[in-house]
């Protein structure tokens, strides 16, 4: 089978395909300088068989998308997955409008794409546009979790077939640390929209009161005129002595990859209510958050707020916590409490195998024998 993966953004995301695909079938990809780097240094050899159209940054999208048909039209691919459209919409539906594989589009903002309100915005509108079009021609949809699945089919926003593939896959066995300290990341960008740093911060200065025996890692990088303030914020926590720690790579996962082998726990103070152009998108319902699966991919156990709906995958080995003295509460009893620490971690592990790649692969690669590659015979 000959498979075209596009993806603008997402390295993991690639890197699942690459995993379901790579050993047996050829793959064209149709991806950013940014994820062939990653995609190299991850799997340098296992690559060398496939091709790349790459996209640098001084590229124009309409001269991009014209080497783009020009390879697929040579390749001549069985299927074709667009992973991440979220920008160059009319490129993009300039080139998929002549396919003649058929193809399947991820959807990473449920309501964005199946269900958007009235608008009378032109930008929105015509995003909106182009969406419709690339979806009226997709033969199927792709989602990053089975609740997704429920959800579409329940509320009849889409009536082709839809697959589920995780957002990343378990990669690391979970190990033995030897942290003198309880470890805890917290993952992604510390931007002051998507992640109540305020609140982990309120949340770190409380448990530092009543117990000395944490470790606090961010392994984001700060953006923009909210993250400033807020990390600066974080920085005096430091100068009075609590254990806040930050690491971050923006050209290479091992920075990252090092700080979330290394920790305990994984913290997600998610803000689970949010919008994509202005669109409402809830976490856990209609959207996900790719932290969720960093817990399977690295077997480690997690907390999060109650609000965001757990897959049930994962809802033994993950915390939820109401309010800001619950969360408090909770991270302390562990430090009074070892055993229900490696409880978890033992739960994660057990979970993590849900995600490994020879599992998602033998519940994906028949779905997509049997409810895609037909089409195109």
């Amino acid at each position: 089978m000959k498979v075209v993966i596009y993806d603008s953004r997402h390295y993991e995301m690639v890197n699942v395909l690459f995993r379901i695909f790579g050993e047996e079938h050829q793959i064209l990809f149709l991806i950013t300088e940014t994820i062939y780097n990653k995609l190299r240094t991850a799997s340098e050899k296992d690559i060398e068989k496939h091709s790349f159209v790459i996209q640098n940054a001084n590229q124009s999208s309409k001269d991009y998308f014209k080497k783009c048909s020009d390879e697929q039209e040579k390749f001549q691919p069985d299927l074709c997955i667009f992973n991440t459209i979220d920008k160059d919409y009319k490129e993009v539906w300039r080139f998929i409008k002549d396919l003649s594989a058929p193809y399947a589009v991820t959807i990473h903002n449920i309501n964005t794409w199946l269900n958007p309100p009235f608008t009378l915005n032109r930008i929105a509108l015509k995003n909106y546009f182009f969406r419709k079009k690339i979806l009226g021609n997709s033969s199927a949809l792709i989602v990053q979790e089975e609740l997704f699945v429920n959800y579409i089919k329940n509320k009849k926003l889409y009536k082709k077939p839809i697959l589920a593939i995780p957002h990343t896959l378990k990669e690391f066995e979970a190990g033995k640390n030897n942290n003198q300290k309880i470890v805890i990341a917290i993952p992604g960008a510390i931007d002051g929209v998507r992640r109540d740093i305020d609140l982990a911060l309120d949340v770190i200065e409380e448990v530092h009161k009543r117990s000395d025996q944490f470790t606090f890692v961010f392994t984001g990088n700060v953006i923009g005129y909210l993250g400033e303030p807020i990390w600066e914020r974080a920085k005096g926590l430091q100068k009075k002595g609590l254990d806040i720690q930050q690491f971050y790579d923006p050209g290479s996962n091992k920075v990252f990859d090092e700080q979330m082998k290394r920790c305990d726990l994984i913290f997600l103070p998610l803000v689970v209510k949010t919008k994509f152009e202005g669109i409402p998108e809830i976490y856990g319902t209609t959207k996900v958050t790719g932290v969720i699966y960093d817990m399977m991919r690295f077997c480690k156990p997690g907390i999060v707020p109650a609000e965001m709906v757990i897959p049930p995958t994962m809802s033994d080995s993950i915390l939820s916590y109401k309010n800001k003295k619950e969360l408090i509460e909770m991270i302390v009893s562990l430090a009074n409490s070892k055993t229900r620490l490696e409880e978890l971690k033992s739960l994660a592990e057990k979970n993590s195998s849900y995600y490994t790649i020879g599992e998602i692969r033998e519940r994906v690669l028949p779905q997509i024998q049997k409810k895609l590659l037909f089409l195109s015979s």
